[in-house]
This record gives C-alpha cells, structure tokens and sequence, in this order.
C-alpha cells in the first residue's frame, strides 16, 4: 500500500519553500529590477517557482536572469499564439511580403511594430493586444523604463487606455 503520510509531508515541505520565496519578494521594492541569482540559488525547483509567480502576475521577467516586482498584478503567460495579420489596423505594412490573413507569431507582430512605430500603428496594436501586453513588450525591448522611446511608447498607450477607460459608448 502507499504511505500517505510521507507523501503528505514533501508537498508541504515543497509548499513551505514556494511560501518562504514568496515572501521574500513580498518584501522587495516594486518596479525595480533584480537578479533572480541575488533572491535564491538557481535551481530547477527554483526556475518552476519564479515561472509559476511570473504566471501569476506577482513577479514580471522582463529578459533572462532579472525580474520585478509589478505595481499592478495581473495574469499573464506568454504563449507562442499565432494570430491572423489583419493589415487594415496598420499604416505602415511592415509585413508587406505577406498576404492578409497570413497566420504570424503575435510576438514577432508586436516587437516589429514597437521597434517602427507610429501612432497609428501603436492604436492597431492596442486593439489586439491591450495595454499590458504592449508595455511588457516594449519594457523587454527598450530595457530600462527611463528609455525616451520607451517613455514615448508609454504615455501614447496611456492616452490610448484613458480613452478607452472614458468612452461613454455603449
């Protein structure tokens, strides 16, 4: 027969490391940028939690090796979703070799257009993707939040999102 009881005991040893982690980060200082190595040791136990608070909205790895903790927590797992180029929400084609329609890594879509942007192509983009899909895009891009093209990308989606937030349409 199984031993319950030994079973019972390494899931909560398991949980007690994923509530000491957390705790930690609970107590680190919102939107700055920190090496995973400086929180805990690497190890694949480790790389499994730091993913699963990534999925859950507590912590953002904006590149390989650094994380942040998020003023706003939301849920977000980045996949590798295909979706269909719809050419009518962008001026510029960027996509030109391509037909309309064309299935493209939503990915490759958002950092083309975040690297030659326009306003009008940023509006497009916000229409598929939203707000915090875009920002989180251009922080991994533009590196640093005090980047004057990231900052530029920022208050265009800002005025984006109050214009959504104020729309009296029904």
């Amino acid at each position: 027969m199984y031993n319950i009881g030994m079973k019972n005991i390494a899931k909560s040893a398991n949980i007690s490391d994923f509530s000491e982690l957390l705790k930690k980060i609970k107590k680190l200082k919102i939107d700055t940028l920190y090496p995973i190595a400086k929180l805990t040791a690497m190890s694949d136990k480790s790389r499994v939690y730091l993913s699963r608070l990534a999925d859950s909205g507590e912590i953002v790895k904006p590149k390989r090796g650094y994380f942040y903790k998020p003023t706003n927590k939301t849920l977000y797992k980045a996949s590798q979703r295909t979706i269909a180029l719809d050419k009518s929400l962008f001026v510029n084609d960027l996509f030109w070799s391509v037909q309309d329609g064309f299935e493209i890594n939503a990915t490759t879509l958002i950092r083309a257009y975040l690297t030659d942007y326009t306003e009008e192509d940023l509006m497009g983009l916000y229409a598929l993707f939203g707000y915090k899909r875009l920002l989180k895009e251009c922080l991994k891009m533009y590196k640093k939040r005090d980047n004057e093209t990231y900052q530029k990308i920022r208050t265009l989606l800002e005025r984006f999102e109050a214009w959504r937030l104020h729309d009296k349409r029904d």
